[in-house]
């Protein structure tokens, strides 16, 4: 499936209440692109709301259904698509929006 994310700066970042991590390695042997993730639950609902991937240690990647909805809308529209190669035949590619079969390059 797919989910819409937003990558936003580590140390921007700042989350008002208590979470919960747990940290899930990679299945992918190298050298595969693929990383071990950190990923931040609520205690309470378990909900996912952010992950803190190794390949990009810089950055936070937050789910966007978790935001407050007058949030949303200061975002814009995605800048692109990541793991493409994945991406199951239904779901149209976003106008607009580059396409990564993986990650995209980094630098």
């Amino acid at each position: 499936m797919f989910s819409v994310n937003l990558l936003v700066p580590r140390e921007s970042l700042k989350i008002e209440g208590p979470f919960k991590c747990w940290s899930r390695p990679s299945d992918r042997p190298p050298p595969s692109s693929y990383t071990d993730w950190g990923l931040a639950f609520c205690p309470s609902c378990g909900t996912q709301f952010c992950a803190f991937p190794s390949a990009i240690p810089s950055m936070a990647v937050l789910r966007i259904g978790t935001l407050d909805p007058e949030d949303l809308d200061s975002l814009g529209r995605p800048q692109m698509e990541m793991f493409c190669s994945r991406k199951l035949g239904w779901p149209k590619a976003l106008e607009g929006a580059a396409q990564f079969e993986d990650w995209p390059p980094r630098g």
